[in-house]
């Protein structure tokens, strides 16, 4: 892509208005200001630079007054430099300019040469028209003339540098080559490590764009050697870009990231905001391509500005497109064509073929996605025939793809095969396993509309090794499980090809490889966790990277420290973009540590589970596992028994997942019904039949076609999509009609994200001695400043009215009371029951029991280590959600110590991912805490997950937000249930539903069923 390049090249050149070329502070003695300078300028710091433009102005302005040009000409071309090293691309010209004029003027036809080599070198690098480019090339050319006639060969090299740079923003890319190879003859000549890093550099970037990336990384290691020698660290962070952006294209991910934050640790510094901006886009890219849209957009729009500001018109261009792209991924191709007209507009202002034929095929792809072929077909043919002029297979594959997806909706298979067959050829010799994993994803769809099953399984079993294959590559969880949502498409097409095979021929097997080829497509990134859990990645990784670990946990608590001192009103925003960009060094931090740990390289990755291996190793005689597999055309259920299984074709996603969705609203009315007494009654009777009446339709279409082989049996439940919301036990049974009859009053129902998970979790938790305690209570926290617990004579309330454990759902709310707050406009009420409910589960435990309350159910207890005691750990408090970004969600526990002063209050997601909790359960009575942001193929990711990873061999969480009273009931019956009557945690579970259902006033299953247990059900 043309941003490998020209974004990065762009750093050279942006520069703003001088600090003054005749008056920029002149001092007595030149030379010493020249030196200072010189100084000043090798320090690659914002505020030196701006020192050394006024120290080489000093000097510059002497040498003037006394009359000495040559010299004034080196002060002014240093200005230049510097201001390129800002990214001051006007102020830059400007400075070579007058530079130019001055060495001129001294008759010094060697500085003359190298003047006017820099002038061109930065007007080829901004040349927005071929009318730059062809000013530029005359300042080459004369440089050139200038050096060869006076032998100068340093200056030789740097003229054929310059051309090398002319030609190759002319697209030439062969003849750019050719000049920097003859410019890398000379400097080896004189011994210049600068010049002949410089060439290396420039030689790593013809050859990235000409897909030969070994000898492009082999140049980018000579350079990134030399610059680091010299040492130059701009030179180090240029390079670092380029070489992050050749493995991006490789598929190598994390490195890919690791060296783009390497490079914008030095560059931020600098002050250069356009080489800031192309390692911005370089992130975005990788964000992008791993399926993190929201992050891909945020770090656009950051370089978009440093662009714009700059007046970067090619780099604008670049990013329109990446922005484009981004909101095409979102499912917004409307704001994506916006996006790319205004590119295709800049690019043809810009008369520049390359970014035309980029923007035409983007703008042809948006119409693909609005199944519009012809009207594609018109913008593809026209990139296409841009593209004559450009040397990218890369390009050239996708666009051939794009036909490929064009043929195919106009009904024409054959013609589609031969344009994928081109691309995947494209996309193979320019080493884009990305590229040929979507064509071989395609080659399979067109073989299933020529009827050829066997083919169409071939090719997406070869798109789903690559895909798995750069999964890997990714050490960042958060971004491998968005990029195995971005390529579910292909588990979801080898399932649907799976079970095709299998209609046609019942006794292949095919069914049996189709729930292996679902169970490949669950979980995967928390499978990966759960495998890393319980290893000491730290051991053998270099100092340097744990002290930035210590660094990045240490600006949580800075930043949760500044959210105290503020009353957050019009803030909740700033702050809340602040911590995601904590979030995101810190979880960069954890990915490296993991890249470069020797134990983390030594862990086998682990494998899904076969079914048999489900039915020999998870399964129990009295159980049953139930797999979902939502698809576009055709959804999959498959019943598995210890002793056999069967599988069962279901509606589509859409028609399932709006059924579902209705009976979650029927089943969670009370959480929204207003109105006077009478009408409120009147409306939740009409919400509980109408939940009763699409909630038996769900039930027939997903547990019907099963139900014999459920008769009697504990029931686990692996989800998809919408279905991760509902919970099962409170489905009618099938059949039942006007009985009324959910399913726990016959089954025990379990939840999972993956049997391949919970195979995992007994794999990691077989040789585990539990812990001594029986169980430790956090409950009953101080969330405002006026708790009567705050007063000095500790002044007791009457008892409140009963209240809901609400999560606090929104981003902005969630943004407010992540941190310490004094007075918040948001209360948070207190849950006085919760005081109840712990007393009530000390008393049924027993001994060897830990109770916080009040003051002591804080933040600094859960992160202690003293809860790593307990065998059972019970939260019973608020919930914060953010669906969108589960970072800023946590659990709510006391927000004032005992003295009164406000403290941090929130456990984060990443708090519980960084504990270490060996529990046998983790009951987490509170709002929501079942959800989180839902990842297609992983499940929801929230809090649950957290507590998995954290070392819980099993989680109580609750899918909606719960009645205070009805809980703090069914918590006292549960712990009844398994320290009095000696029932494993599912089976007591079930027991205190089902008392509280007996209940009347609580009779509704929104009372009882919110809670449901996820993983090992023994």
């Amino acid at each position: 892509m043309w941003i490998a390049r020209t974004t990065i090249v762009a750093g050279f050149l942006i520069l703003t208005g001088c600090a003054g070329l005749s008056g920029c502070g002149p001092g007595p003695q030149p030379e010493t200001l020249f030196a200072q300078g010189e100084e000043l300028r090798r320090a690659y710091r914002k505020t030196a630079s701006h020192r050394a433009i006024e120290a080489y102005g000093g000097a510059l302005a002497a040498w003037e007054r006394a009359g000495r040009p040559g010299e004034a000409a080196r002060a002014a071309e240093r200005i230049g430099a510097t201001h390129e090293q800002l990214g001051s691309l006007d102020a830059a010209l400007r400075a070579y300019q007058r530079a130019l004029a001055l060495a001129q003027e001294s008759d010094d036809a060697l500085l003359e040469s190298e003047v006017r080599s820099a002038l061109g070198f930065a007007q080829a690098m901004g040349g927005d028209s071929e009318r730059a480019l062809e000013d530029a090339l005359s300042q080459c050319e004369a440089a050139l003339t200038l050096a060869r006639q006076s032998a100068g060969t340093s200056q030789e090299a740097k003229a054929l540098n310059c051309h090398g740079e002319v030609e190759y923003h002319r697209g030439n890319l062969e003849l750019a080559l050719a000049f920097y190879q003859q410019a890398e003859t000379l400097w080896n000549r004189t011994g210049d490590a600068a010049g002949q890093a410089e060439t290396q550099l420039s030689q790593g970037y013809v050859y990235s764009d000409l897909s030969e990336f070994e000898l492009a990384r082999g140049r980018y290691a000579d350079a990134l050697a030399l610059w680091i020698s010299l040492p130059d660290t701009r030179g180090q962070a240029l390079t670092l870009v380029a070489d992050a952006r050749l493995r991006q294209r490789h598929g190598e991910y994390q490195e890919a990231l690791n060296r783009y934050h390497e490079a914008l640790a030095l560059l931020e510094p600098m002050g250069d905001s356009i080489w800031e901006a192309s390692g911005l886009t370089g992130v975005a890219d990788v964000y992008l391509q791993m399926g993190e849209v929201d992050g891909a957009l945020r770090h656009w729009e950051r370089a978009l500005r440093l662009f714009e500001e700059a007046g970067v018109k090619n780099g604008a261009v670049d990013v329109l497109l990446a922005v484009g792209d981004t909101y095409l991924v979102a499912g917004d191709d409307a704001r994506a064509l916006e996006r790319f007209e205004r590119a295709l507009t800049y690019s043809d202002e810009l008369a520049n073929r390359r970014l035309q034929a980029y923007a035409l095929r983007r703008i042809g792809v948006v119409y693909v996605r609005r199944r519009l072929p012809g009207q594609a077909r018109q913008f593809l043919e026209r990139s296409l025939a841009a593209q004559a002029d450009v040397a990218d297979r890369r390009l050239e594959g996708e666009t051939r793809a794009d036909m490929g997806e064009v043929e195919a909706l106009l009904g024409e298979p054959d013609r589609a095969v031969t344009w994928f067959q081109d691309a995947l050829g494209l996309f193979r010799s320019a080493g884009d396993r990305l590229g040929e994993a979507r064509v071989l994803f395609g080659l399979a769809q067109a073989s299933i509309a020529r009827g050829d099953l066997g083919g169409a399984r071939r090719y997406v079993a070869r798109s789903l090794e690559i895909a798995e294959a750069l999964r890997t590559e990714v050490q960042r969880t958060d971004l491998r499980a968005s990029y195995l949502a971005s390529v579910h498409r292909y588990y979801e097409l080898h399932v649907e090809v799976l079970m095709r095979l299998h209609d046609a021929n019942p006794r292949a097997g095919m069914a049996a490889a189709a729930f292996e080829a679902a169970e490949r497509a669950r979980a995967r990134s928390l499978l990966d966790s759960l495998t890393q859990a319980g290893v000491d990645l730290r051991a053998g990784v270099d100092p340097e990277l744990l002290r930035r670990e210590a660094g990045a946990r240490q600006a949580f608590e800075e930043w949760s420290a500044r959210q105290g001192q503020v009353d957050g009103r019009g803030r909740e925003a700033e702050m809340a973009e602040a911590f995601r960009d904590l979030e995101e060094r810190y979880n960069q931090i954890q990915a490296e540590l993991r890249s470069r740990s020797p134990r983390y390289a030594a862990l086998t990755q682990p494998r899904p589970s076969s079914l048999a291996a489900v039915q020999k190793q998870l399964l129990a005689d009295d159980t049953v596992l139930l797999e979902y597999a939502l698809g576009d055309r055709r959804s999959y259920m498959w019943v598995v028994s210890r002793t056999g299984y069967a599988s069962y074709e279901l509606p589509p996603r859409r028609e399932i997942e709006l059924l579902a969705l209705k009976v979650y609203e029927r089943l969670t009315a009370r959480l929204h019904a207003s109105g006077d007494l009478r009408e409120r009654r009147r409306r939740l009777q009409q919400a509980d039949d109408e939940y009763w009446t699409d909630a038996q339709r769900l039930s027939d279409i997903l547990l019907g076609p099963g139900i014999d082989a459920m008769r009697g049996k504990r029931i686990l439940v692996v989800a998809d999509g919408a279905l991760q919301h509902l919970p099962f036990a409170a489905l009618p049974l099938p059949g039942s009609g006007a009985v009324r009859m959910p399913m726990i009053t016959e089954h025990e129902i379990v939840s999972l994200p993956s049997a391949s998970v919970l195979a995992a979790l007994r794999n990691e938790t077989r040789d585990r001695v539990p812990a001594a305690g029986a169980v430790a209570v956090l409950a009953d926290p101080v969330f405002e400043g006026d708790d009567p617990r705050l007063r000095r004579a500790r002044e007791r309330s009457t008892a409140p009215a009963q209240v809901r454990r609400g999560p606090i759902s929104t981003a902005s709310a969630s943004a407010r009371q992540a941190g310490p707050v004094r007075e918040s406009p948001l209360k948070i009420p207190r849950l006085a029951a919760t005081r109840q409910e712990a007393d009530a589960i000390l008393a049924a435990a027993g001994d060897a029991t830990f109770k916080a309350v009040d003051f002591a159910a804080s933040r600094a207890t859960a992160m202690s280590g003293r809860l790593a005691g307990y065998r059972i750990l019970h939260f019973a408090t608020h919930g914060i959600l953010d669906d969108n970004d589960p970072g800023l969600g946590g659990i709510v526990l006391s927000m004032f110590d005992e003295s009164g002063e406000p403290q941090d209050g929130l456990l984060r997601l990443h708090d519980i991912y960084g504990l270490s909790l060996p529990a046998e359960l983790v009951v987490l009575s509170a709002c929501n805490t079942a959800l989180g942001k839902a990842v297609k193929g992983e499940g929801l990711v929230g809090m649950v997950r957290g507590f998995m990873y954290a070392g819980a061999k099993r989680v109580v969480a609750s899918h909606w937000k719960v009645d205070d009273e009805a809980t703090g009931e069914l918590m006292a019956r549960f712990y009844a249930e398994m320290f009095e009557r000696n029932q494993p945690p599912a089976a007591a579970l079930r027991q205190a539903q089902l008392a509280v259902r007996q209940q009347g006033r609580w009779q509704a299953p929104f009372y009882w069923a919110a809670f449901a247990l996820q993983g090992e059900w023994k």
